[in-house]
């Protein structure tokens, strides 16, 4: 009896070859169920590889091509190679990558249905916790760039995102070493932010350059007219409040504690587009003023309408580009406010093409008050050369720049048409068209010193000269 039980046991004991048969099973089981679970996306990544079962991860990525164009990436590794693809999301294309990872550096090639190189990705990449790639595209010969950030998302990207979300211009006011003052700050996306600073009491403007250091600090600099820096400000921005709360620090290195309230927040308009042979982005200021809105709003569709006929045109001329046609032309816009308060918006805009030989600038001040825009004619009087008076008054600035020994600049600054002309608070703001050198030069004309060329009556020059205290004046 006690044999027969014995027996009848060990037809239930698995012995050691059957372990592992069940072992292997299992991970048979797991690795189909787990197969079955990919998307149609990631089953395309894993018919890349030789031996899909050495594969150790498929990852899921977004970003964006230098912070314009969204692009969604999916990645698998075997722990030697890396495939998969990346779709730019606006024109839908998709393109194979396959490259490898050294470290945490990651090289990737891009190419196209042909199987032709068309682009490379080489940069960053943080192997162990997969959270952010930081790399930069080049097209097939590295005559062109790019900057591209992209960080993990459970699944797969399939719409692109709105370009201004993380784009804004913000007004803010506080005290800094005692004094009121007024930040008008723009953020212009990952890289960069700037802005103007008004001081009450002195009523004068400076101009900011600064960025995001890590998480929601960040640093910006002060430039007075000269371009000679006069302090800056660490801080961090309260992400519940956007409050400001941090450190002034002066041209010693003194630091004080500074607290800057928002007063005002803006979005950012945008239009992109990108498909395999051009792409252009245009940005711009978008205010509570349906009138000002109109204007700026004529321009960029304007310049709109001329980027699509003449993308539609390209594609229309090579109807089967190659390697070589790869990004070979794009078009952009930009802008710099100047002043956004309860009187007067007032700024400029700023537009380049690869196809056009010259950059393109409109500057406009608007009138909140009146409803209109300022023409500059109207703001002196009627037998005064405006234009002339600015530039002399510019040039006798500029010529203790850093620039002014150098001869080609002094060439072009001598030739420059100083038209476009913005509203700041103690001032009107003189700025050249934009250069590729030398960027666009600017300086502010104290409008006290052209007192008796001015139109009085005007609403410009009741703003800026009128009987209102400066130090408190909005």
């Amino acid at each position: 009896m006690n044999e027969s039980i014995s027996n009848h046991k060990n037809m239930f004991t698995p012995s050691k070859n059957n372990k592992i048969l069940l072992l292997m099973l299992v991970f048979s089981f797991l690795y189909s169920l787990c197969f079955a679970q990919r998307t149609p996306t990631e089953k395309s990544v894993e018919e890349l590889f030789k031996n899909p079962k050495k594969i150790e991860w498929i990852k899921h990525y977004k970003g964006r091509v230098d912070d314009i164009n969204d692009v969604g990436l999916v990645l698998g590794y075997d722990g030697k190679e890396c495939k998969g693809f990346i779709t730019y999301l606006r024109s839908r294309e998709r393109f194979k990558l396959e490259g490898d990872i050294n470290g945490t550096t990651l090289k990737l090639r891009e190419t196209d249905g042909e199987e032709s190189v068309i682009g490379h990705f080489e940069g960053n990449f943080d192997n162990k916790n997969l959270k952010e790639i930081k790399v930069h595209w080049y097209n097939r010969e590295k005559t062109r760039a790019g900057v591209l950030f992209l960080e993990a998302v459970e699944k797969e990207v399939v719409f692109p995102s709105y370009c201004g979300d993380n784009k804004w211009v913000r007004r803010y006011e506080g005290l800094i070493e005692g004094e009121d003052a007024e930040l008008l700050i723009q953020c212009n996306g990952d890289f960069s932010w700037e802005g103007v600073a008004w001081f009450k009491e002195k009523n004068t403007t400076y101009s900011l350059k600064g960025a995001i250091v890590d998480d929601n600090n960040f640093r910006i600099i002060f430039y007075d007219d000269l371009e000679a820096k006069v302090g800056g400000i660490e801080a961090n921005i309260n992400t519940k409040t956007n409050n400001i709360s941090g450190y002034w620090i002066d041209k010693k290195g003194k630091k004080t504690k500074t607290f800057l309230e928002i007063v005002e927040h803006q979005i950012i308009g945008c239009v992109e587009y990108q498909d395999y042979m051009a792409n252009y982005d245009l940005i711009y200021p978008k205010v509570n003023h349906v009138k000002c809105n109109d204007f700026i709003l004529d321009i960029i569709n304007n310049w709109k309408e001329k980027c699509y006929q003449f993308v539609k045109n390209l594609n229309e001329s090579i109807s089967s580009p190659g390697p070589d046609d790869r990004a070979i032309e794009a078009a952009s816009s930009w802008f710099n406010m100047d002043l956004m308060d309860d009187e007067f918006i007032s700024g400029i805009l700023t537009f380049n093409a690869t196809w056009l030989d010259d950059y393109q600038d409109y500057s406009f001040i608007y009138d909140i008050n009146n409803n209109e825009i300022i023409e500059l004619k109207d703001i002196f009087k009627k037998d005064v050369d405006y234009q002339k008076l600015l530039k002399e008054k510019a040039l006798k600035i500029l010529q203790f720049r850093g620039l002014s020994g150098n001869d080609d600049y002094r060439e072009w600054i001598n030739q420059a048409s100083f038209e476009y002309i913005t509203l700041r608070n103690n001032g009107l703001r003189v700025n050249t068209e934009f250069h590729p050198i030398y960027g666009r030069q600017s300086v502010t004309i104290d409008l006290f010193e052209v007192k008796e060329k001015l139109n009085l009556n005007h609403s410009v020059v009741i703003y800026l000269l009128g009987e209102l205290n400066k130090k408190n004046r909005r």
